[in-house]
């Protein structure tokens, strides 16, 4: 597996001095849990085919490599994503469906097929991926976030403007766990965590702006391991309906560093229709894992 597969699971400002412009914004009303995800539901991106180009980034300490990627999806079914770092030759390829996680890498060198389960994608992006979760973080709409009456506390907080928020509210057992690690030994931690589901252990915490009710920021972290997942949303498409987000940038902090994605959606396409079959060169070796 190389480095290109985290796409999956990361302005110049103009001014003129004579006039200075003053954005203003009325205090916002105290809004509950269920008014907020009610209206972040139904203000989603919603698509039955999408096809996007991108241009990212990744960074992994000191290492920085830029690439362009074209991503094709069927919401449910399938998502596509070919990237090419240079010149436009394609060097990696690869589906996800509901099931499998396929790809073909034509890397000078580096040259194999690989096949394996959907489940491997969390592994490799180091955050709980699925089909489902994979489609929305790339189109802006929201991960992680529980719809169950109580499990989240609504606020508002002060950044550059004021924006909603929602946290998770983490279980009195959790709390308890937590506690008992941080006095245990290593082995004695792991014992404790698994009386409780991974889900009970994600701490959540999502910044929304008042007008179309976007995610703009989320904060996922596990709280076993320490790792902290960033995602930051901004440049909303004013004229589409659906106001996606054109940036996203996705942060990984662990014990092993940390690990960024930038990418920039410059095409977006919800008319054609998209063939995810896959090819390869009977050659090529097979890893599974």
């Amino acid at each position: 597996m190389n480095k290109y597969l985290f796409i999956l699971l990361v302005p110049v400002l103009f001014s003129c001095k004579s006039k200075e412009v003053i954005v203003t914004q009325e205090p916002l009303k105290e809004r509950s849990q269920a008014f907020l995800i009610r209206h972040i539901d139904k203000n989603k991106f919603d698509f039955e085919w999408l096809g996007m180009k991108l241009d990212a980034e990744f960074t992994n300490g000191d290492d920085q490599q830029g690439f362009k990627a074209t991503v094709r999806m069927r919401k449910d079914s399938a998502v596509s994503v070919s990237v090419s770092p240079a010149l436009g030759i394609e060097v990696l390829r690869l589906i996800v469906d509901k099931d499998s996680l396929k790809m073909v890498s034509d890397i000078p060198g580096d040259r194999y097929v690989f096949l394996g389960s959907v489940d491997q994608l969390s592994d490799l992006a180091k955050i709980d991926l699925d089909l489902s979760t994979l489609q929305d973080l790339l189109i802006g709409n929201p991960i992680g976030l529980s719809r169950e009456e109580g499990k989240m506390k609504s606020g508002i907080e002060l950044q550059d403007v004021e924006y909603y928020t929602l946290v998770s509210r983490l279980s009195r057992r959790v709390r308890r766990a937590t506690e008992s690690q941080d006095s245990l030994s290593n082995h004695e931690g792991r014992r404790i965590s698994k009386r409780l589901e991974d889900n009970d252990w994600i701490s959540s915490k999502f910044w929304i702006e008042s007008n179309n009710y976007k995610i703009v920021k989320c904060e996922l972290t596990d709280i076993r391991t320490r790792r902290m997942v960033q995602i930051n949303y901004s440049d909303f498409d004013e004229e589409d309906l659906s106001h996606y987000p054109h940036k996203c940038n996705i942060q990984i902090d662990d014990i092993k560093g940390k690990t960024s994605l930038d990418f920039r959606i410059i095409r977006l396409n919800t008319q054609n229709h998209y063939d995810f079959s896959f090819d390869y060169d009977k050659d090529y070796p097979i890893k599974r894992k």
